[in-house]
């Protein structure tokens, strides 16, 4: 359900600095501002920034310090009123933040992508041969100035003890020894190894895991980074590219998992926070390496920003798009049910990106897209063969330089009509693969499910307006390279073919979308609000009239006349919704059965889909294991999931549709049928003692505060009730771990 629509206001581009609370930290700086940490949702706008905020701010500000000298004698319940208001309107100061969760699979590029998002190319490490990002990275906007922060977080020693004690399992024998020091590096106990020996350092024995040094200590800990300032300005080293350069080699060790000798922190660490200068204001992008990370601290962390956040971008290598079922892989079944009951399964919420479209080789993709089809193409084909022929003759020095530099200039032409083919060819076919996937999904959720609208066509659901999803074809090298001018790139020479200015563009467009919304919102409030106090203040004389004890004794009649009609009304609305939800809740009683059905043939399955290994390090973790060979093990999700299916339409309509549609049903028989009649039935009692001009104001403001609190009391209702069920429908798996916790411990 969209908000409520309301008058468009002017643009806005305002700053916002930290939310108040802070938490005490190890600081980690020469720089003399006060070491704090946003650990709130939201951002507060600064005052100096956002012109129409700014006003806002200072409006409320100052009526608050009017009423705080007013008297209370006369009038101190509509004065508590409006403070109440005010508090109210403060409160919507406060924009929340867009989180955009960045997924993908291993090696994908995401680090690189961010990067050149941000418009820092060095803030993440990046490596050419291996995965580096370990843990949840989130990136945002430094509000409080120019330098650039970081809060590495590590896990508490409970969560590490956790972790330890299932390592251990992993690397211990039947018999209780340790298994071979130097596993297969892919299986449980490689992996358990790599970490071990990340913290302890080299062992020999279990018995060497044990005790403090120089890792663990930071167990339970925080660590604020802040860049130094610098005042050395040239061409090439600004003051920010020496911050830049510090603050990587700071937080490098914190973020990149290794493989190599020696002690590492990765291990241990839970999230990392940046903050830097110059993104954008109001937007969180959040690195998900770990979406079913082994260690169960950052999987949750992972799983809470998946839940709450506003949009996703799906990450793969650009080769990988031409899979026809690309889509699904890259999301995964779990993951794809998971956004459809949040209502997050659409194009405005998901947006793909392919990276690495600067890796090509033209002969390969020539074939593959049959680019011998392409008159263009095939001209600058004949160009180059000619020009490499003439470079086998002898020539003039002088016009072999030419003819090199003509031959590098053709055969780069070649590679951009290569990159853009290959770039609309993984378009095309994540959007049909990304369709075909929703049609698949809902046509395999009502299977065996008696519905009224079972047999409508699967075609006819709102794919449509998925050819609108959006797919970057990214190169984020050659973007970099055009930025910083330091090496020619390799085949775009255009910064607007890298698409990152086009991904850059989608989320501000997220941003100033949620910010506009958030604006109108609070002008159209703050302005009823004052035009409350203007009421009251130039209207308020019949109140001293001899006869206002006869007005307000009509009025207390008709406001319990109206209470009244107003429970009855509630009662059938509560009706409709129950009517409503029984449907859901006849779907869950199926899937429940069928569950019940299923159970014993989903164990006995995992026997042939996992390795002894794979299925002992699964049971160590309570069900849930990502493993290196065989991806994402999730014994609870697969006992539960005919559960899930049984109501995945229902609930997703119910909570993304029905549900609003009876609100604003009823909003409308509120407001139209129940308040305007009985302030009409009012108007006729007391027209005898109130003048007509004063009387129809006061009509209309009473119908207008009537809307404003009936609407806005919906869209707070839209954000409970869209967190809530969120929270809802992912407690079934967690239930059903507990059970079978409860089951091991009994036996």
């Amino acid at each position: 359900m969209s908000k409520i629509k309301r008058e468009n206001v002017e643009p806005i581009n305002e700053q916002e600095s930290p939310a108040t609370k802070k938490v005490k930290v190890e600081t980690v700086d020469t720089a003399s501002e006060s070491n704090c940490i946003d650990v709130n949702g939201a951002t507060r706008i600064k005052s100096k920034e956002g012109h129409v905020l700014y006003k806002c701010r200072q409006l409320i500000s100052n009526i608050k310090n009017s009423l705080a000298k007013q008297k209370k004698d006369k009038c101190k319940e509509t004065l508590d009123n409006w403070k109440k208001d005010l508090e109210e309107l403060e409160k919507q100061l406060i924009i929340p933040k867009v989180t955009i969760a960045v997924v993908g699979a291993t090696g994908a590029g995401k680090s690189s992508l961010i990067n050149a998002v941000v418009d820092q190319f060095s803030v993440l490490p990046t490596s050419g041969t291996q995965a580096c990002t370990s843990v949840v990275v989130k990136i945002e906007n430094n509000e409080d100035g120019e330098q650039y922060e970081a809060d590495i977080e590590f896990l508490s020693r409970e969560e590490w003890q956790k972790e330890y004690d299932v390592l251990i399992k992993d690397m211990t024998k039947n018999d209780g020894t340790m298994k071979n020091n130097r596993p297969d590096e892919q299986s449980e106990a490689g992996v358990a190894f790599l970490k071990m020996r990340a913290v302890y350092g080299q062992f020999s024995s279990l018995s060497d895991l044990k005790g403090e040094n120089d890792i663990t200590s930071h167990l339970g800990t925080m660590k604020h980074f802040k860049s130094k300032r610098y005042f050395l300005y040239s061409h090439i080293n600004t003051p920010s590219s020496f911050q830049l350069q510090e603050f990587r080699c700071n937080i490098e060790k914190y973020i990149i998992s290794t493989e190599e000798e020696g002690q590492h922190l990765w291990p241990i660490i839970k999230s990392v926070t940046i903050r830097i200068p110059n993104f954008f204001t109001g937007c969180t992008l959040v690195d998900l390496p770990g979406v079913g990370d082994a260690n169960a601290a950052r999987d949750r962390i992972a799983q809470e920003h998946l839940e709450n956040c506003s949009n996703i971008l799906v990450v793969a290598e650009v080769h990988r798009a031409f899979s026809s079922k690309i889509a699904k892989e890259l999301m995964g079944e779990s993951f794809r049910r998971q956004l459809f009951m949040d209502g997050n399964y659409s194009s405005d919420n998901i947006a793909f990106v392919c990276t690495k479209n600067d890796h090509l080789n033209c002969t390969e993709l020539t074939r593959e897209l049959k680019l011998d089809k392409n008159a263009k193409m095939m001209s600058l084909k004949n160009e180059s063969d000619k020009l490499r022929k003439a470079l086998n003759t002898t020539v003039p020095e002088n016009e072999r330089f030419q003819i090199e530099k003509h031959l590098s200039q053709t055969q780069q032409a070649m590679k951009v009509i290569c990159g853009r083919a290959r770039s609309e060819k993984a378009r095309k076919q994540l959007k049909e693969d990304y369709k075909s996937g929703l049609r698949d999904m809902k046509r395999f959720a009502k299977q065996g499910i008696d519905e009224d609208d079972e047999d409508e066509d699967d075609n006819n659901d709102d794919d449509n307006n998925d050819d609108n999803l959006r797919v970057f074809c990214v190169s984020s090298n050659d973007y970099q390279c055009l930025k910083e001018v330091n090496e020619p790139p390799t085949v775009f020479d255009n910064v607007e073919d890298t698409e990152i200015p086009k991904l850059r563009k989608w989320i501000s467009e997220m941003v100033e979308r949620k910010k506009q919304a958030a604006t109108e919102l609070l002008m159209f409030n703050l302005g009823l609000f004052l035009n409350e106090i203007k009421n009251y203040l130039t209207e308020n004389d019949f109140e001293f009239k001899d006869d206002s004890e006869i007005v307000k004794s009509e009025v207390e009649k008709v406001c319990k006349e109206l209470q009244q009609e107003l429970q009855n009304t509630s009662v059938k609305l509560l009706y409709e919704l129950r009517k409503e939800i029984s449907k859901t809740e006849n779907n869950l009683a199926k899937g429940v059965r069928s569950a019940e059905e299923t159970a014993v043939a989903v164990c006995k399955n995992w026997d042939e889909l996992y390795k002894w290994q794979s299925y002992k390090a699964a049971v160590n973790r309570y069900g849930v294991y990502k493993s290196r060979s065989v991806g994402k093990i999730d014994f609870n999700y697969q006992l539960v999931s005919p559960l899930i299916i049984s109501i995945l339409i229902r609930w997703t309509d119910f909570f993304n549709d029905d549900l609003w549609k009876i609100l604003n049903n009823y909003n409308d028989i509120i407001l139209d049928k129940t308040i305007r009649v009985y302030i009409s039935k009012l108007s006729d009692k007391v027209k005898a003692y109130i003048p007509p001009p004063q009387l129809e104001r006061l009509k209309e403001r009473i119908n207008v505060n009537a809307w404003q609190k009936l609407h806005n009391r919906i869209d707070e209702l839209k954000d409970f009730v869209d967190s809530r069920q969120r929270q809802i429908h992912r407690l079934s798996s967690p239930k059903i771990q507990v059970e079978l916790l409860n089951l091991m411990w009994i036996s």
